[in-house]
């Protein structure tokens, strides 16, 4: 499993080409997954991300191509580094996304060497999922990822919510009303922990807030099932013996 938690700020950007109302920044503000960047074709297009520090990942969600071109940062390819950091000079490493058949979108987690200040990636010319005339996406998230080797017990709990609240009709008798809205919650449980095992939830709490967004990859051999989550319950842990723990924590999907 890959969690980035420690999303890094996008100081400034540039698309090659944006239509109108359908900015860059609507993807660079990933909470807000129903705004969407959108090109004025599909011919080549090319993002610029300026921040402060350094990162190792870039997440792309709710996008309608598969294929991308890490133009900064990559290691992928095997490319050699040069001395000012950039690969602007027509080096590149070809990724491909996942598709998410859930969503009906592409989506992947892009891992890199730690990069400093900037990131260039390029969306070459191709085909469109639904035949459009135009790229899309959803949400840029980049930051620093956090590896948790002990995978969950398998199968992994993921179900859609339907939340309700409950009303008291003129006849005092209660009801449940739906609220309308469907969301997915994922329930991650470990088993055969020991404290070393324990911390590594223990930590993702400590650091994450339950309003905070951040980044969860199943890493399972699904390159889409990469998701934009919260934490909804405290972290969980049950004591079995003294070398046996299990744990939880539970998400709710944002996108």
């Amino acid at each position: 499993m890959i969690f980035v938690y420690d999303i890094t700020t996008v100081v400034s950007s540039e698309a090659s080409s944006e239509a109108s109302g359908y900015e860059l920044a609507n993807a660079i503000n990933y909470e807000s997954p129903w705004l969407m960047w959108r090109s004025t074709s599909t011919g080549a297009q090319t993002i610029t991300l300026n921040y402060s520090g350094s990162i190792d990942s870039l997440a792309l969600l709710g996008t309608n191509f598969e294929n991308v071109n890490i133009k900064a940062g990559g290691w992928f390819a095997g490319d050699g580094w040069f001395a000012d950091g950039w690969f602007e000079g027509g080096e590149s490493s070809s990724e491909t996304l996942g598709y998410l058949r859930l969503m009906n979108e592409y989506r992947g987690l892009i891992i890199f060497t730690s990069r400093d200040s900037k990131i260039v990636f390029e969306i070459p010319a191709q085909g469109t999922l639904g035949g459009e005339s135009y790229f899309t996406m959803s949400a840029i998230i980049i930051g620093n990822k956090t590896i948790i080797a002990r995978r969950p017990v398998s199968p992994m709990n993921k179900m859609l919510a339907l939340p309700v609240s409950e009303i008291t009709l003129e006849s005092q008798i209660p009801k449940k009303a739906a609220l309308g809205n469907k969301y997915h919650t994922i329930n991650l449980n470990r088993k055969g922990m020991d404290i070393s095992d324990l911390n590594e939830f223990r930590d993702i709490k400590r650091a994450v807030g339950k309003t905070d967004a951040f980044i969860f990859y199943e890493n399972m051999n699904e390159k889409g099932k990469v998701f934009l989550v919260r934490r909804i319950e405290d972290f969980s842990y049950h004591k079995d013996d003294y070398h046996d723990f299990q744990d939880g924590m539970a998400m709710e999907e944002i996108a």
